[in-house]
Parts: structure tokens; C-alpha cells; sequence
């Protein structure tokens, strides 16, 4: 018995992480592309976002791929049909697997900075490196990020849905704001 005490007390501890979460009701996420005729605007209606704060920094964003929507019935048909392909692939996901940045201001759950979440963004059957940069802050109620990226859809094989007399540029601006909570 006293040989099993020595061993946890020699085991390093390990420290507990938090897990914040957050949803399409807690925030916001849009789309933004430009077309030769008009600019276009979207937003998700459904998402889901958490990060795990801890020794090491993780976390995720899923967007349901018919959940984006650009208010438009035949657009966002075509949207999830022909580019997404949302019957196959029914979510847009981005892992965060490390943070740069002011970590240290972020893990102490206080006040506001800056970071740069690092991970994976797959769209469809194609996954890129990305990294995002993040402004955080935090609140009474949690954890508050807010951030944008520009990213090239035909860098994930997503079909270009031009027609004839509307030429899209291949770059998308995407920005988000979300309240997390901590989740118990």
C-alpha cells in the first residue's frame, strides 16, 4: 500500500482543461464573394464551436453545410448541391490543434488579446493548413472570440458555379463572433 502512495505521489499532476462551447445561437458566422455583376453575402445557420484550454490549446468549428445560406433559394441550391456536395460531405470543419500569440493572457481568463489559431480546414473531400487570426475577450459570461480569414474555395476542389453573365472570384471572406460558455 504505501509503495502505490509513493508512486501517485511521485506521478506528475496533471492540470485540468476547460471546455468553452458555443453555437449558431451564441454567434455569428458569414460569407462574403464578390461576383462580376454583385457581391454576395451568406451566413450559416447552424455551427458549432468549442476549445479545450489547457496544457495544450484545441478545438473545433463545424459548419453544417446546409445550414449556409445567401437568402436566395436557387443560389443556395445550387450552393449545396453542385459546390458542396452537402450530401456527401454534410459539414465544413476546422480543427484548431495550437495557438499563437498571447496564450498566456488567453489561459488566464481574463482581459482581451490576440492569438492565432493554427489547425486543418476541410471543405469537401480536401483539407489545407490554415491559421486564423483571433481577437478574444474575455466576459462575465465566458469567452468572447472574434476573427476573419480569406480563403480561396478552388485551393478545396470546390466546382466554380459561375454562369455565363456572373463571373464569382475564387476568394471568400469569412467572419465570425461567438460567445462560449464554459461547459461543465
Amino acid at each position: 500500500m504505501r509503495a502505490l502512495i509513493a508512486i501517485l505521489l511521485v506521478l506528475p499532476l496533471q492540470a485540468a482543461a476547460d471546455r468553452y462551447v458555443g453555437d449558431d445561437t451564441s454567434g455569428t458566422l458569414k460569407f462574403d464573394m464578390e461576383a462580376s455583376l454583385h457581391s454576395v453575402a451568406g451566413k450559416a445557420k447552424s455551427f458549432t464551436t468549442e476549445l479545450t484550454l489547457g496544457e495544450s490549446i484545441t478545438g473545433k468549428l463545424v459548419v453544417q453545410s446546409r445550414g449556409l445560406t445567401t437568402g436566395i433559394g436557387v443560389r443556395d441550391t445550387r450552393m449545396y448541391e453542385y459546390c458542396l456536395d452537402a450530401d456527401q460531405y454534410p459539414t465544413i470543419e476546422f480543427q484548431v490543434r495550437g495557438v499563437t500569440g498571447d496564450t498566456t493572457g488567453l489561459l488566464s481568463e481574463y482581459g482581451a488579446g490576440k492569438v492565432n489559431l493554427h489547425g486543418s480546414l476541410k471543405v469537401r473531400s480536401t483539407t489545407r493548413e490554415a491559421v486564423i487570426p483571433v481577437s478574444y475577450t474575455w466576459t462575465e459570461e465566458g469567452l468572447y472570440l472574434e476573427g476573419s480569414k480569406e480563403i480561396k474555395w478552388t485551393d478545396f476542389g470546390v466546382p466554380d458555379p459561375s454562369i455565363l453573365i456572373s463571373k464569382l472570384d475564387p476568394k471568400i471572406a469569412v467572419s465570425f463572433d461567438v460567445s462560449l460558455h464554459k461547459s461543465f
